[in-house]
């Protein structure tokens, strides 16, 4: 089990019922795709070569007992305490798909000051995300964990319409918190483009990154320089799409 542990906290991505790594589960079953559990053996060869990786249908019959035992757990660590949610909409790079994510944080017990956190429900919208879609998953996130709506004493996330509405229909007016990290990137990001010199760089960079992501010669040219010239390849590319 720690081999398990291990591979979701460097990124294998466990989610069981949402699905966003290539795991989804249908009523009563649990599918691993192909093309992520061949990467997964190829992860464990190199981790541990000595381990043998259990087949698709005892993977995904380990994993199902792991997420209802974590549910038991989490059920029970969440049990009469007061906690705060922060919530958020990701989609998936280079994707149509998107998702709500919930993340919980609370205090370990009344007599101490640690507080801990956990991500507790990752779910894929398949509708419009409005805000009543959103208020629906959040209630089903906190039934499926045994967190009653009077327990949560405030929310945290962007200034997203959709999903303010949903927390102040769902927990009310007085429970909601813009994320100060969403709030000053806006306040970056405005004071940038007000600037006309920066507003220029800024576009001429985004079509810089846009023809080289559209043209495999271009992009063969430009790790062919970054190599030639002491750069990591990868960590450059990278840069450049975040501009794109």
């Amino acid at each position: 089990m720690k081999i398990w542990a291990g591979m979701t906290c460097m990124g294998v991505g466990v989610t069981i019922n949402k699905g966003p790594a290539g795991i989804s589960r249908e009523p009563g079953e649990l599918l691993l795709l192909f093309g992520v559990y061949s990467r997964l053996k190829r992860f464990v060869n190199y981790l541990a070569p000595w381990y043998q990786v259990p087949w698709r249908k005892t993977f995904n019959k380990i994993l199902d007992h792991t997420y209802i035992s974590g549910q038991k757990f989490m059920k029970k660590e969440l049990e009469g305490k007061t906690v705060s949610l922060t919530l958020d909409l990701a989609t998936v790079l280079n994707s149509t798909r998107h998702f709500i994510v919930c993340s919980v944080h609370y205090l370990a017990d009344r007599s101490s000051n640690i507080m801990k956190c956990c991500t507790l429900y990752v779910s894929q919208m398949t509708q419009r995300s409005t805000s009543a879609d959103i208020c629906r998953s959040l209630n089903t996130a906190l039934v499926e964990f045994g967190v009653d709506v009077d327990q949560v004493i405030s929310t945290c996330t962007d200034r997203g319409a959709n999903v303010l509405k949903a927390c102040k229909d769902l927990f009310g007016e007085n429970k909601v918190t813009s994320c100060v990290c969403h709030l000053a990137d806006n306040v970056v990001q405005d004071s940038l483009y007000s600037l006309p010199i920066v507003n220029a760089l800024l576009k001429d960079v985004k079509q810089i990154a846009g023809f080289i992501k559209r043209s495999p010669t271009a992009a063969n040219l430009l790790r062919t320089f970054q190599m030639q010239i002491g750069k990591t390849a990868h960590e450059d590319i990278f840069i450049v799409n975040m501009y794109a």
